[in-house]
């Protein structure tokens, strides 16, 4: 990431990216999860391949126009200087010289302040919080409609989703302790 101008500016939009379309198709799964338990049979929709791939394609397109500052990153070298002073014996005198010598060379993936802060903000409401509410308020809702319909599930493909449904809790559950904030 630190080896060109480059680099550093694709590696660190591209890394947003995905961190935040990971949070983002969890959320997706949820909200698949929600239509299918609390609207059976109405969201017939979501059995199209085609739709589902717009929608994900769809989420993948906006998260990258809002990451888009995350292009501003630019290479930054910090060089530290030091100070060399040592004496010489010249023209029958004895004199100090003092040279700046180049230490160490530090190569940073930088922007401005401004650029560093407004992508932190997003990243975090992105990454966390939206995600993080979004499926909180759909947990709540499934969890009462399956609660609800757990006695008419009889048929051995309604045990099967409600199976799926609870491994989705199951997988929000480990998205908030691993993004919780």
């Amino acid at each position: 990431i630190n080896e060109n101008d480059f680099a550093c500016r694709f590696i660190s939009f591209w890394r947003r990216i995905f961190l935040h379309f990971s949070s983002w198709t969890t959320v997706f799964i949820t909200s698949d999860r929600f239509l299918a338990v609390h609207f059976p049979n109405k969201f017939l929709f979501m059995r199209n391949k085609k739709i589902v791939s717009l929608i994900i394609l769809s989420i993948f397109f906006l998260i990258t126009i809002i990451d888009i500052e995350n292009l501003f990153y630019y290479l930054k070298l910090d060089i530290k200087y030091k100070n060399l002073t040592k004496t010489e014996f010249s023209n029958g005198n004895w004199i100090n010289v003092t040279s700046v010598v180049s230490e160490s060379t530090i190569k940073i993936c930088d922007s401005s302040s401004e650029v560093k802060i407004s992508s932190d903000i997003i990243s975090v409401i992105l990454r966390t919080y939206m995600p993080m509410l979004t499926m909180i308020s759909l947990d709540i809702f499934i969890i009462k409609d399956v609660c609800l319909s757990k006695k008419k599930l009889k048929i051995k493909n309604q045990r099967r989703e409600l199976n799926f449904t609870i491994t989705v809790i199951l997988i929000n559950g480990i998205f908030f302790l691993f993004n919780g904030p």
